[in-house]
């Protein structure tokens, strides 16, 4: 999918599609920011795509959005090779494990099957470029038993390579971008921890409408990795914030939607469905090379503020850091991070946003 065709599925909501596209004019120059930023990415250490994140133009026009609220998408993420070595062994993990994950499913109350559901929240899922979709989700979601949600959930059984993803996104030249582009304090107290986790969504998963707002997120990073995916088979993260009214963005490869964490940052998941409309068919097996819809989710997030414990290796990376970086005060860093999500809040609700395309050419 082209940029104009995604363009054209979020024209309805908030939203900023950055498109590190190579110009073939010269360069003056080169920047003293872009010349630090590369030589900041230590050899064998590479992550952040520099043609994007070590462009002048490109962060600043990047922050001029997250610092109100909007949401990113950043196409190329990563580096190519990063970004094919991460899925390869993302979905090698998952493979492994999916027949526990099949059996245990997370959900909140009684999940309630995709073919089950109140017929006024799939026609709502059906119509979100319809005025005010975001409220009709969330009036028929009503209806439900509780908060729901399900999908085949890879919480890094594999110690090493969850340490592996942390240093990377925890890299001081990594946390420097993330830091300019969204204001947030992720290079300093604010940053000293990434929650991280892997999302499968087989045909008759979703994710209920949520926020994200848990103790001491500052920063949502959702990178797709997704191959072929055929937009008719759904599953699509969307957007609601203030306004109510939805935008989608299609899954595809190497592709990163970034949004502050507030109470206003209001989003779900599309049932991935199971069958399109055309064919009659959903979306095949997870494999190494097929069409499946992956996404590695995390958080940038400040472990002083968190006291809730999720019994995995996050607990004991958390208590690793604060081994080594003592917290002073738990209340503080809960105040610090409120004070910072509600300047957040507050720039979202006095100042709308549209769609914006940025292009670094």
């Amino acid at each position: 999918m082209d940029g104009l065709q995604l363009l054209a599925c979020v024209l309805s909501g908030l939203a900023v599609l950055v498109l590190p596209v190579r110009s073939s004019r010269p360069r003056a120059k080169v920047s003293n920011l872009r010349r630090g930023c590369i030589d900041g990415f230590e050899q064998g250490e590479e992550w952040l795509n520099p043609a994007w994140a070590c462009d002048d133009g490109v962060r600043k026009k990047i922050r001029d959005q997250l610092e109100h609220g909007v949401p990113v998408i950043v196409k190329d993420f990563l580096k190519p090779a990063i970004a094919e070595q991460l899925r390869d062994i993302v979905v090698q993990g998952l493979m492994e494990s999916a027949d526990a994950a099949s059996s245990q499913r997370n959900h909140g109350g009684r999940f309630t099957k995709l073919e089950d559901l109140p017929i006024d929240l799939k026609n709502a899922y059906h119509n979100l470029a319809e005025q005010n979709s975001c409220q009709k989700v969330r009036q028929a979601e009503n209806a439900l038993d509780g908060f729901q949600w399900r999908s085949h959930t890879q919480r890094w059984n594999n110690h090493s390579l969850y340490s592996w993803v942390q240093h990377r996104f925890l890299q001081q030249s990594v946390r420097d971008v993330m830091s300019d582009i969204s204001g947030a304090p992720v290079d300093k107290h604010g940053g000293n921890f990434f929650d991280t986790d892997v999302n499968y969504f087989a045909p008759g998963d979703y994710y209920a409408t949520h926020n994200d707002n848990a103790e001491g997120r500052y920063l949502s990073v959702t990178l797709q990795m997704s191959l072929q995916w055929d937009p008719e088979w759904g599953g699509h993260f969307t957007w609601c914030g203030p306004s109510g009214q939805a935008f989608t963005v299609e899954q595809g490869f190497n592709r990163a939607v970034l949004f502050p964490v507030n109470s206003e940052s209001v989003h779900f998941v599309e049932p991935v469905w199971l069958e399109r409309k055309k064919s009659n068919t959903g979306p095949p097996p997870l494999t190494m090379t097929g069409a499946s819809r992956v996404t590695l989710q995390g958080w940038y997030s400040d472990p002083c503020a968190i006291t809730q414990n999720e019994g995995d290796h996050r607990d004991l990376e958390m208590a690793e850091y604060r081994r080594a970086h003592p917290c002073h005060s738990v209340s503080e860093a809960q105040s610090r991070h409120s004070d910072w999500a509600s300047t957040v809040e507050e720039r979202m609700r006095n100042k709308p946003q549209t769609p914006v395309l940025i292009t670094n050419d």
